[in-house]
Formats: C-alpha cells, sequence, structure tokens
C-alpha cells in the first residue's frame, strides 16, 4: 500500500496505491474491491504478469475531518489461502481543511520526523513509537502512534513538537487526538524553544480515559512567533499516554480579515468551543443539519430540537490584533426558521467581562447575512486579543440554527463614515501681496493673477492643502482668477 499524497487533507484530491505482486510462474487476471468509508467498489480485472505487480488507484477528494477505514482485496478463485488476498483493514485520517503540518506518526523513531524527546524522570523509559496490536489497539489510525509508559515513582517525559512559524496572515490552531491505557494524566504547554525549559503557557491538564479524543487550541496569541506544542505525561502513572494524529491549521487572512472560518470539517472547527451545554453545537452538511443548502459546504449548527429552554455558546479562538483602526466588524451567514428560538451575540476584549452586543431570531425561511459593528477598542491598547461567543438558545422547535462563514475584519462593514468633506479655498488679502488658504483639496488647483490693465502677474499651481502667499505684488488692484475640480471664479482683491 503506498500513500502518495499522505497526509490526507479536506478539499485537496488525493490518491492511494495498492500494489499486487505475481510471485506465481503465471500471468493473473485479478478482480480487486477497494473499501473507502462504509462504501465499496469494484475495480476492473487486471492482468498481474508472472513474477510483476500492477497498481491499483484510487483518486478521492475528503470532504470532512474523520477517522476512513480502508480495505482492499482480490478475488483469486484457485487460491488455496484465501486470507492471503485480503490487505488488512487500514484506517486513516482526514486532517481538517487548511492543514499545514499533520503528523499520524508512522514512522520508527521520533527524532527521524523532528521530534525531541526530555526524560526529566531519568527512568529509562520515555516517549517512543508504539504499534498496534489486535488484543492492545494503540493506534487511532495508521499502524504507529506516539506513546509513554508510566513511571510507578513518578512520570516527568516530554515529546515536543517540530517548530511552528504562527503565521501573522492566518489563523492558527493546533489539534490531536489522545487516549491513556487506563488512566493517566497528560499535560500540553506552549513553548518558545525546543526543550521544556522554555515553557509559555499551560492549554491541557486532563486525566485521560481509554478513549481516543479529539482536542483543539488557537494559537492566535502568538501571531508572528515561533512556537512549540509540548506534551507532558505526569504521574505516577498506571499505564499507557498515548497522541495521534497531531495537526496544525492555518487558515489564509485576507484583505483586512482578522478571523476567517468556514466550517467545513464537519466537527467543531480547531480553535473553536462550546460552552455551557454539551454537544449541541454540531458540524455537518446542510442535510445534517435540516436546513437549506446554502452552496458552501459544510456547516456549524445549533439542534433547537433539544429540550425547551437548553442554551449552548458557541466560542471562537481568541484572536490577536493589531487594529489599524480602532475598531472591528463581524459578518456570518444565520439561517432560523423558528423565531422562537434565538442567538445573541457577545464579545470580550482581553479577557475580560463577556460583552452583550445584540439578538438574532428568524430569517423568514431563507438564508441571511447578519453584519454588526462597529466593535471599539480600547485606546490605550494597540494590540488586543478579541473573542467571540454566540449563545443559541433551544425552543425544541423543529428548525436548527445554523451559521456559516464567521469573519471578523479591522475596521467597518457597513457604510458609517461621514460624507467626504468639500475642498475650500479661501482667498485673503495679506499686505505686499495675496494670500490663500486651501483645504481638503483633492486634486491641483490653477490660480492666475491679473493687475488692473488686464496683464497677467502671477500663475501658481497648487496641489496639496495648506496656506499660500502670493507676494511681492505692488500696491494696487488685482483679479484672482481660480480654475479646479471644485469651482471656476474670479475675485478683486486690492493690495496695499
Amino acid at each position: 500500500m503506498v500513500f502518495p499524497s499522505h497526509p490526507y487533507i479536506i478539499a485537496q484530491q488525493d490518491t492511494l496505491i495498492y500494489r499486487v505482486h505475481n510471485f506465481g510462474n503465471y500471468d493473473e487476471e485479478i478482480p480487486a474491491t477497494i473499501r473507502f468509508r462504509n462504501n465499496y467498489w469494484d475495480i476492473m480485472t487486471s492482468t498481474v504478469q508472472r513474477k510483476g505487480h500492477y497498481d491499483y488507484y484510487y483518486t478521492f477528494t475528503p470532504t470532512r475531518e474523520e477517522l476512513v477505514i480502508l480495505q482492499f482485496w482480490t478475488n483469486l478463485q484457485n487460491d488455496a489461502i484465501r486470507i492471503n488476498d485480503t490487505f488488512p483493514v487500514h484506517p486513516i485520517y482526514i486532517f481538517p481543511k487548511y492543514t499545514t503540518y499533520g503528523e499520524d506518526f508512522d514512522f520508527t523513531t521520533l527524532s527521524s520526523a523532528g521530534w525531541s524527546v526530555f526524560n526529566l524522570d531519568g527512568d529509562g523509559g520515555t516517549w517512543a513509537i508504539y504499534t498496534h496490536y489486535a488484543s492492545s489497539p494503540y493506534i487511532h489510525s495508521g499502524w504507529y502512534t506516539a506513546g509513554c509508559y508510566r513511571d510507578t515513582a513518578g512520570n516527568n517525559d516530554w515529546l515536543i513538537s517540530p517548530a511552528i512559524n504562527v503565521s501573522a496572515g492566518a489563523v492558527n490552531s493546533f489539534g490531536f487526538y489522545a487516549r491513556a491505557l487506563t488512566e493517566d494524566s497528560l499535560e500540553v504547554w506552549i513553548l518558545s524553544q525546543p526543550n521544556p525549559d522554555s515553557v509559555i503557557e499551560m492549554v491541557f491538564a486532563k486525566r485521560l480515559t481509554g478513549l481516543y479524543t479529539r482536542y483543539t487550541f488557537s494559537l492566535d496569541k502568538f501571531r508572528g512567533q515561533t512556537a512549540y506544542v509540548g506534551f507532558r505525561m505526569v504521574g505516577p502513572g498506571n499505564g499507557y499516554v498515548f497522541v495521534d494524529d497531531y495537526f496544525v491549521r492555518q487558515v489564509p487572512l485576507t484583505e483586512n480579515r482578522v478571523l476567517w472560518e468556514e466550517f467545513e470539517e464537519g466537527l467543531i472547527p480547531p480553535g473553536w468551543s462550546e460552552i455551557f451545554g454539551s454537544g449541541l453545537w454540531l458540524g455537518g452538511t446542510p442535510s445534517e443539519a435540516g436546513v437549506p443548502d446554502n452552496g458552501t459546504g459544510a456547516l456549524i449548527y445549533f439542534n433547537s430540537s433539544a429540550p425547551a429552554g437548553s442554551y449552548s455558546g458557541f466560542v471562537s479562538p481568541e484572536f490577536r490584533v493589531n487594529s489599524q483602526s480602532g475598531c472591528i466588524s463581524y459578518k456570518f451567514n444565520y439561517y432560523n426558521y423558528d423565531g422562537n428560538d434565538s442567538v445573541q451575540i457577545y464579545y470580550r476584549i482581553n479577557g475580560s467581562d463577556w460583552i452583550y452586543h445584540g439578538t438574532i431570531t428568524t430569517t423568514n425561511g431563507a438564508w441571511g447575512t447578519i453584519i454588526g459593528g462597529p466593535v471599539y477598542l480600547p485606546q490605550n491598547k494597540a494590540i488586543c486579543d478579541i473573542q467571540f461567543s454566540l449563545l443559541a438558545f433551544s425552543d425544541r422547535g423543529g428548525s436548527n440554527i445554523a451559521v456559516d462563514n464567521f469573519e471578523v475584519v479591522d475596521g467597518t462593514l457597513l457604510d458609517v463614515t461621514e460624507p467626504a468633506a468639500k475642498p475650500e479655498i479661501k482667498i485673503l488679502e495679506s499686505r505686499g501681496g495675496i494670500g490663500l488658504r486651501v483645504d481638503n483639496l483633492k486634486k491641483g488647483v490653477n490660480v492666475q493673477v491679473y493687475d488692473a490693465m488686464g496683464r497677467k502677474v502671477r500663475e501658481l499651481n497648487l496641489d496639496k492643502s495648506g496656506e499660500y502667499v502670493i507676494g511681492d505684488l505692488p500696491r494696487g488692484i488685482y483679479f484672482v482668477s481660480i480654475s479646479c475640480d471644485v469651482k471656476k471664479g474670479k475675485r478683486v482683491i486690492v493690495v496695499k
């Protein structure tokens, strides 16, 4: 089995290759079948020459973040050992859209892939690669996983990721799956260097269960910096801790966007989270959400069929804004057929209390666009960390609340600017000359000065606002002619 486009990522065309060898003395006509997810595809019969091989290609484009079960088998009717015709069941993980680094630990050593291991408890046992056993299914996907074994005296073992260049022009997050063989504790830290002495902050500390669980975290507080993720097994332990399918996701930001999310994963997107409720905010297709298709793929939705009065908050990553405008605005697509349930919009700045910003209810049976703002940022803070929350309430009705394409921009999305001030030119008397004051000038202005005999004595072209003096004029009467995009006229000036 060959993985030419590994890792597999949403919206990227991928390929699997199954290579069938014929070690016999005769050419063979071999029909083969590939199982992908719960579907089956029969592949046309192909001839595999004696002592040769044939490659079966399967091309696909993943549409959601998920674990996919693969299986391949041939059908040699006269084969005495039929089990040889079946390739073992093989799970692969589909990583989120915009994954820039995906790691399923399908290699023999951690150091060969740029990971660092620190055995600070000195017991000789630490993080290593573990394989799949039928009696002990350690892996989440593939054939291998990263794991650490217990130290009854107390674990202090670190597994540190390769460097992450946290982009200033992207929404940055990371995620992984973790479990324990029994119940053991895992900490996750953000570090500035690939060693345990450089910890910045802890983002996770939990006693793991025996089931693989997905965890994701935002990195946007560290935009423009280099960061590392450190996994620390702490003890004393009871057995093993395993980490699999680690990824870094970086969603590109365009123009003045400071946050952008398409919700294409079919799950809660990396860096986002649910508070107050549990499992009421879900990812999926429009048909799974029970809402009209808005033409942009998967979305996020609130299960309004939950008991009346149920509520849950859907919280964005905390993202850093170096605002050039002093305010931010937000926009997202929204569907809610039943006006008896609703969504309240909140935001907070620099970890302060949540601030209520508005309530939305029905969209009258069609998708709508919600535009909010501007939200003004503290004047004494050049850089702010922002979060948004959508707090949804259920009425146990028949319509779910759906949200898609959430964006936050630096500035305003509404036309709330004052009309542009009109250019203004004032001609003033000045001793020994003529004074001009030009305000709000957008285009050039031509000024010509004529004496009482009609002779042109001065000409001036101005291209910006300001104050000017046309001096060294003898006493007398002058005519000033002005031509520009604002007006054209003359005025009589007496120079004393």
